[in-house]
């Protein structure tokens, strides 16, 4: 009886190939000493603060472990939506990236990509289910770090999330006053325009007017002037 004749698939190929990458990584890991690890993790750490899809992936193949941290205990994927690299994020969560891992002071990726203004990275994440009223160890919440930095469109972004205009850190600031005491006019205007509460005091009784005028923000606390008689 003729021997039946197996019909090789495309997908066959595919699965094989895959399964030969797999076989080589656990090899590369099994082989590591700590220090070719910790020096492997420090490179894929740097390519993963440059967004560079390529040298992310090739180092993940060579045993780099995705989830590594810094010394601040900020990990690659932290780094990535620092920079706004959507590619190179969703290439991580592939490879098994904890998304919601938090460093030092509580931070994690989301806070990271609202305090740098990468609007659409923080849409990305939000997809990803991230939440959009996260806090770090002083309670301050993703809008105050857009609002810090001055980033109104992410500000906008997070709000149509739901985020609360009026939550305050553990020094009874909120997003105004953040915005307020940089100088960040326009993004001041902003959150007044969304309803903003310029007449909330922190905990050392003052105001966002207050806050503008110590650090020297002209321009910032004439519009703020302007806003109180109103």
């Amino acid at each position: 009886m003729a021997q039946e004749r197996r019909i090789s698939r495309p997908e066959d190929a595919a699965k094989k190939l895959n399964l030969t990458k797999q076989k080589l990584s656990t090899e590369t890991k099994r082989k590591l000493s700590p220090e070719m690890q910790e020096k492997l993790d420090k490179s894929f750490l740097e390519a993963a603060k440059n967004g560079n899809a390529s040298d992310i992936r090739r180092l993940l193949n060579r045993g780099a472990n995705v989830n590594a941290r810094d010394d601040d205990n900020r990990t690659a994927f932290m780094r990535t939506s620092y920079g706004g690299h959507i590619e190179a994020c969703k290439l991580l969560i592939e490879r098994g990236a904890d998304i919601n891992a938090l460093d030092n002071d509580n931070w994690n990726a989301l806070t990271y990509a609202a305090s740098e203004g990468k609007a659409e990275a923080c849409g990305f994440l939000l997809g990803k289910g991230m939440d959009a009223e996260a806090m770090d160890n002083y309670s301050r919440t993703l809008l105050m770090a857009a609002a810090y930095n001055g980033h109104a469109e992410t500000c906008r972004l997070l709000l149509d999330k739901g985020a609360d205009i009026e939550a305050r850190d553990d020094y009874g600031r909120t997003a105004l006053m953040d915005a307020a005491l940089n100088g960040h006019a326009g993004t001041c205007k902003f959150l007044l325009d969304k309803g903003a509460n310029i007449r909330v005091i922190d905990d050392k009784g003052k105001t966002a007017l207050d806050l503008a005028q110590f650090n020297g923000q002209t321009e910032t606390a004439k519009l703020l002037k302007g806003r109180e008689k109103t």
